[in-house]
């Protein structure tokens, strides 16, 4: 059998990919916990206070409207409890979407790069 040459990069079979995979699983399972600890702080931070819970915020005027444009096209399929409850899921999308756009990128930060094995 060759022996494979050093400078052209190996390529992994499935197999032997997940047994490289299961290898290093075991291997941090097995490993002592301060092996992956950073370094500790050495005084405790207090504790951001808690907000007292207030109950669920009431859907946003932007939520409220693309539920009507839903309610106007479907105006038989949902109870009003259910409606309400749209309303709702749209804030909470709405609101996931308002935490995305406030995440500022740095420059050293890529896109998902494609692996092939």
């Amino acid at each position: 059998m060759p022996r494979p040459d050093p400078s052209q990069p190996r390529s992994l079979d499935r197999r032997t990919f997940l047994h490289l995979t299961a290898a290093a699983a075991a291997a941090a399972a097995l490993a002592p916990p301060r092996a992956f600890a950073q370094s500790a702080p050495t005084a405790p931070t207090p504790a951001a206070p808690v907000a007292p819970a207030t109950g669920p915020t009431p859907p946003s005027d932007e939520a409220r409207a693309l539920t009507a444009i839903l309610q106007k096209r479907f105006p038989d399929r949902l109870t009003d409890e259910q409606w309400e409850a749209v309303a709702r899921d749209f804030e909470a999308d709405l609101g996931a979407g308002r935490l995305l756009r406030a995440l500022a990128l740095t420059n050293a930060d890529e896109p998902d790069a494609g692996f092939r094995a």
